[in-house]
């Protein structure tokens, strides 16, 4: 069985002897296909998506690289997009179901003005948030990105 270090909103996860908290079983798994979408950008290029086309042409994308994983069975992989929830479900190679989920979550930007653009989406550590002049800043660990 696989073990990993367990990072919870991009940090690490210290045991009461300030060591690195290792996990093991499904938990593994999720983390690192939670790492994969995020490093591909896929919820970014989601909240700059209006039509619904183009968001499944993402959501294919998605299982693509969930399904990549050895540890997924091939097939398995399913996305539902529910009101302000991506749902993201697969069964692992040992047969247990894998769950992911990402809230879109409307927020009121200090200067930005009230339109459907004032949507963004909180994943670990990662928030695009719209500005005055429509473009996306997108703030990463503290590090501002234009």
């Amino acid at each position: 069985m696989e073990t990993d270090i367990q990072i919870i909103e991009g940090e690490v996860v210290f045991d009461d002897q300030l060591a690195p908290s290792f996990f093991s079983g499904k938990g593994v798994i999720e983390q690192s296909l939670r790492n994969r979408i995020e490093e591909n950008n896929f919820m970014v290029r989601l909240i700059g998506e209006r039509l619904y086309i183009n968001r499944l042409a993402v959501y294919e994308s998605i299982k693509l690289e969930v399904e990549e994983d050895l540890r997924v069975i091939p097939g398995t992989c399913s996305i539902a997009e529910e009101s302000n929830l991506l749902m993201i479900n697969a069964t692992s190679e040992d047969g247990e179901s894998l769950y992911l989920e990402y809230e879109f979550v409307e927020t009121v930007p200090g200067e930005a003005p009230k339109e459907a653009w004032d949507v963004t989406i909180k994943m670990t550590g990662v928030q695009v948030v719209p500005v005055e002049d429509f473009e996306f800043n997108l703030q990463l660990a503290g590090v501002q990105v234009v």
